[in-house]
């Protein structure tokens, strides 16, 4: 059984802009509902409904949530929902940076002597689009992120699918092999 507690989570808003980042505090598995460390967004703060992005092990999850108070609490009822966009998953704009610290080669991973900084442009459930410097990597080629989300670290492994050159740096497009990196 999957469990969201300590897992970092992007909030939206229905249509997608970003509210804010948070951490699981609490999960209900039996009646799909979790609560969150304060503060949360103030567009939440009397309920509503939001879209969540949680980086759980060893996939990301996506849902819709309606937002309610109970004895003092915020409680996070998920479902599903329809996607706003027409893609399989929806991408959620993130500002967000992460280190690459390590290439994995043959399922072997082999640590980077300095990791290099590169920022997420946007993160779906499947994957995510970031910048760097050109040629730094290449289709197939696969890598292992650090990131920092709300106090907590996570680890992202991600093979790349495309990329694309802006001047004097290039967005890459990646598929999650596994969050929590590969061991």
């Amino acid at each position: 059984m999957i469990s969201y507690v300590d897992c970092p989570v992007f909030i939206y808003t229905e249509y997608g802009e970003q509210l804010g980042t948070n951490i699981v505090s609490q999960y209900e598995h039996a009646i799909k509902q979790i609560e969150m460390r304060e503060p949360l967004p103030p567009a939440l703060q009397n309920g509503g409904s939001c879209r969540l992005l949680i980086l759980a092990e060893p996939h990301p999850r996506e849902y819709m949530a309606t937002v309610r108070r109970d004895r003092g609490r915020l409680i996070f009822a998920l479902y599903k929902g329809k996607n706003k966009e027409h893609r399989k998953e929806m991408r959620h704009a993130v500002n967000v940076s992460a280190w690459v610290e390590t290439f994995i080669c043959d399922e072997v991973p082999h640590k980077l002597c300095e990791s290099l900084q590169v920022e997420f442009v946007n993160i779906s459930i499947s994957g995510v689009r970031f910048k760097a410097v050109p040629n730094f990597l290449h289709n197939n080629d696969k890598v292992q992120f650090r990131m920092k989300l709300a106090d907590k670290e996570k680890v992202l492994a991600a093979e790349v699918l495309n990329s694309a050159e802006t001047g004097e740096t290039a967005a890459y497009g990646c598929r999650f092999v596994k969050v929590g990196g590969v061991k």
